[in-house]
């Protein structure tokens, strides 16, 4: 027997040996391509090139091992009793043999965990956040989320714990372990995806709103329209609360200011006698004329004008410097109340789509949690997207309480900002 183990022992020294050039491997190469320095880790490396691609070949491993560090379980009552042998046994080993927390969208900047080479363009480890379930004396099924933590962010459990104490919408710290140089904190698990994803799948998190701020007939607005990248996840009745609201803006400020712009173009160009300029402004006018000639003489109007003929008339090379100076001051804070009403009204678009769609304005209930935050005395990182749950309801593929006017948004990752970081 004694000679046996004298035979195994090489085997056993040679792969504590491997398991920790793949982890010390697996950690600078996600270090590199965090820094962009997968080039320096190229050069550096050259020489031992075919040893090194068989370990990056390897599943990663960020996790330690030592085995002389201590260990020490921190669980919640209603955890206490349901976790099993195993996960007493060796923490470490258990939590690591568990499932990566499922992803329920096509995030392609995140690794497949299968080896170490596709952090060189992947940058994340995405075993640090596992998922189980285990089941209470009660019957009562219990999911939970585990994060690895690293040593210098240990804060975030305690400032997670503050933050769900005082009310703040976060998933509440059911665990925290201690085990063979690891950190890890358990969390319900909310069923959920992040704020990012949730925008991301509904053609949310890219697009612009033109018929907002220009000056377009009907047909074209419904063309345009039409080209959003949401058009499939927007109600009918949102839609036509859409237009209507675009032809009451159009009326009452998006002419005016799509007019004014090269309107006041002139007034500066004859202030300033870049006569030689003024037949570019003066040929964009005509062309809106043609299209819009009552909205034209209206606003021009306002600046003393019968018409275009009347302004065109003018003898601009002879002009009164100063009467135009003062039209174009008059012009310029005209123009900044068209500015803000075009910004209000396209925010409210904006909102109206994200109710439409989300079920909530997911703008406004980020700043209010925000204000939570401060309120409470508890800063956030991040308020990021990716640092949002939005509750999911994953049959419907859509926000938990939707129909009802009740998704629930909540703060996740409370890492504490790094000094570089803060302004």
């Amino acid at each position: 027997m004694g000679e046996k183990r004298r035979e195994e022992q090489p085997e056993i020294e040679q792969e504590i040996m491997l398991e920790e050039l793949v982890r010390k491997t697996s950690k600078v190469v996600l270090h590199a391509a965090e820094k962009g320095r997968t080039r320096l880790f190229d050069v550096l490396t050259y020489k031992n090139i075919e040893k090194i691609n068989r370990i990056l070949d390897k599943k990663p491993i960020f996790y330690e091992n030592e085995q002389h560090a201590k260990t020490e379980i921190l669980l919640s009552p209603e955890l206490g009793e349901t976790m099993p042998a195993e996960f007493f046994e060796n923490p470490t080993q258990w939590i690591e043999s568990q499932n990566n927390i499922e992803r329920h969208y096509g995030d392609k900047s995140l690794p497949t965990g299968k080896n170490i080479k596709e952090m060189r363009y992947q940058s994340y480890d995405i075993s640090k956040v596992k998922e189980f379930s285990v089941t209470d004396e009660h019957g009562k099924y219990i999911k939970i989320v585990s994060k690895r933590i690293k040593p210098e962010e240990t804060s975030e459990i305690a400032l997670a714990v503050k933050a769900f104490a005082a009310g703040i919408p976060t998933p509440k710290v059911l665990g925290e372990i201690y085990d063979k140089g690891n950190t890890y904190a358990f969390f319900e698990k909310i069923d959920g995806i992040d704020l990012k994803a949730a925008l991301k799948k509904k053609k949310l998190d890219h697009y612009s709103l033109a018929f907002g701020v220009t000056d377009m007939d009907e047909e074209w607005f419904w063309k345009d329209f039409t080209n959003l990248p949401f058009k499939n996840f927007i109600s009918d009745v949102c839609r036509q609360e859409i237009f209507n609201n675009w032809k009451k803006a159009k009326k009452d400020f998006i002419l005016e200011r799509e007019i004014s712009i090269p309107l006041k173009d002139l007034f500066r160009d004859v202030s300033e006698r870049y006569f030689d300029q003024v037949e570019d402004k003066m040929e964009s006018l005509r062309w809106k004329n043609t299209l819009n000639k009552e909205a034209i003489d209206k606003i021009l109007k306002k600046y003393g004008f019968k018409n275009l003929d009347d302004l065109e008339n003018q003898k601009l090379e002879g002009a009164d410097l100063e009467k135009y100076k003062k039209l174009l001051k008059i012009i310029n804070r005209r123009a900044e109340i068209l500015s803000k009403k075009s910004t209000i009204f396209k925010d409210n678009l904006s909102a109206a789509i994200l109710k439409d769609i989300l079920g909530v304005d997911v703008n406004v209930e980020k700043e209010k949690l925000e204000k939570m935050c401060k309120e409470k005395g508890i800063e956030h990182k991040d308020f990021a997207d990716r640092n949002i749950l939005v509750g999911w309801d994953f049959e419907k593929d859509e926000p938990k309480g939707k129909d009802s006017g009740d998704v629930k948004l909540y703060v996740i990752d409370w890492e504490k900002k790094s000094k570089s970081n803060k302004k």
